[in-house]
């Protein structure tokens, strides 16, 4: 006989008696930030100067900068205790934090109006729900054009075991989610002419006729869609911040060929060429945009991370699982850019979510 241990999932639940715990869906094209009103108050503001940071503050700069209205939402967990006789209760009820997000999120709400939104007259909307962070936010979602969620610096170790709300809502989300460290500084205190990298998977035969087959041909079609959805997403990001984009795409030779330098040298050259034709065919890119396509030889985990340190923003696709184990959304270089980036990222989903 085979015993099986069941560990309960985690749920977003309704509270009966509290008015809309349930998250309501981000204004059409809407950029939805995800605040943690409890936890550090470095997600609020800046008491020194009342300016919002991390992942508020990128936020708040894309909504001016775009024109689209802003929507904050914040989450609280609901307790589920445990009883020796019966195991979990019926009717879960919200966190000791509960009464406290409401105040909490509407004078930040207040705040921004004063301070940011009301001179490039943003609307600016809030709301509180019950459920656990990951959940609200993919509910709340689908309706958004972007997703900003915060990241902090826990280290790589506790991360990989307690695991990250970002991670797994980038995975999953349906639209772009930028992924910005709590640290992170507002805008203005650093320097803004820092180009835009877009990291590009994109073998030598992807942009050429695609060979027959069903599979190659699907692998190499998806491949190219879902380049040009992260190259679409951070041309336009760039546009909008007056910055160069740079599209950076890493490959290894193969082993078993002996290359000499002027033989890599001519190969990145050309592979160089067939990018930046393929970037100048992309319909809806911005016109007069400075464009910078890098080839470099390589593992792409290690040469996105470094640009990333001079980068104002890093924008990497997404898998789908048809391609990819069904669930692992995440190339091993994507995981490590989150990982590891100092500065935001952007994970840009595939057409078809």
């Amino acid at each position: 006989m085979s015993m099986t241990s069941s560990r309960p999932r985690r749920r977003s639940v309704q509270v009966s008696g509290l008015p809309g715990t349930r998250p309501t869906r981000t204004p059409p094209g809407g950029v939805l930030v995800g605040v943690d009103t409890g936890q550090d108050p470095r997600t609020r503001a800046d008491e020194s100067t009342g300016r919002p940071l991390g992942a508020l503050a990128w936020g708040v700069a894309d909504a001016r900068a775009s024109g689209r209205p802003l929507h904050l939402l914040t989450a609280c967990a609901p307790v589920e205790p445990l009883t020796p006789a019966f195991g979990h209760l019926a009717t879960p009820y919200p966190e000791p934090g509960w009464d406290e997000a409401g105040p909490a999120l509407d004078a930040l709400v207040e705040g921004l109006r004063d301070r940011e939104a009301r001179s490039a007259a943003t609307q600016v909307t809030s709301e509180t729900a019950t459920g656990h962070a990951g959940e609200v936010l993919l509910e709340a979602c689908p309706d958004a054009g972007l997703l900003v969620i915060g990241q902090r610096r826990l280290g790589t170790v506790r991360r990989w075991v307690v695991g990250s709300t970002s991670m797994a809502v980038a995975g999953r989300c349906p639209v772009p989610v930028a992924v910005v460290p709590d640290d992170w500084p507002p805008p203005g205190s650093r320097d803004t002419t820092d180009p835009v990298t877009v990291g590009v998977d994109l073998h030598p035969a992807d942009l050429r006729t695609p060979a027959a087959g069903g599979t190659g041909r699907y692998v190499r079609r998806h491949r190219v869609e879902a380049a040009a959805a992260a190259v679409t997403f951070a041309a336009a990001y760039a546009a909008r911040h007056g910055v160069a984009l740079r599209v950076l795409c890493s490959w290894d030779p193969p082993p078993e060929l002996a290359w000499s330098e002027d033989q890599l040298a001519a190969h990145e050259d050309r592979r160089a060429s067939e990018i930046e034709s393929w970037v100048a065919g992309l319909a809806g890119r911005p016109t007069g945009l400075d464009v910078r396509v890098e080839t470099v030889v390589g593992r792409a985990s290690e040469h996105l991370v470094a640009s990333a340190a001079s980068s104002s923003l890093t924008v990497v696709g997404r898998h789908s699982g048809l391609v990819h184990t069904p669930g692992a959304s995440f190339g091993s270089s994507t995981r490590a850019l989150l990982l590891h980036a100092p500065g935001p990222v952007v994970v840009v989903p595939p057409p078809e979510s």
